[in-house]
Order: C-alpha cells, then structure tokens, then sequence
C-alpha cells in the first residue's frame, strides 16, 4: 500500500477483489471499506464521481461484475499551492 500511494502522481484507479470472490490467484481480498480506510488514512480521498463517470462509461460494454463491483477511484490530497499534504 505505501509503494502504491507513494508511486502515483494524483490518482490510484483500481480495483480488488473482495472476500469470497471467485477467480483463482486473488490474493489479499478484502472489504471496500479496508481499502478506503487504508487510503484515507494515508491522505487520500475517495473519489466517488469519478468512479461514477467511469461505470457510465463502462456500462455500453457490459463490464464484468467483479470489475462494476471492485472499482475504486482515490485522489492524493494537496494544500493549496499543490503540494501533498
């Protein structure tokens, strides 16, 4: 987690599987609320309408559940002169 947040510029576009989830070689399944409490408590906010604008555009291609599902979109939070708070 802190090599993902510590990579990416502004925004972590992802998805993860969630306990249960059929597939094979899912490894570290967990809630989408561990994840959002994992990001936010690294200053990251969850960034719900683009995760909707996303869907949207996903729907004419009828998109796996689990990807419909599992998706989550976090932006970094900044001060106001842009620098990670």
């Amino acid at each position: 987690m802190d090599n993902l947040v510590r990579h990416a510029e502004r925004l972590v576009i992802m998805t993860a599987g969630w306990p249960g989830q059929g597939g094979l070689g899912h490894i570290n399944c967990r809630p989408k609320a561990d994840w959002i409490g994992m990001f936010t408590g690294r200053g990251w906010t969850r960034r719900e309408r683009v995760e909707a604008e996303i869907l949207t555009a996903w729907e004419p291609l009828d998109a796996a559940v689990y990807m419909t599902r599992n998706l989550m979109v976090f932006e970094m939070n900044t001060t106001d002169d842009g620098e990670c708070r």
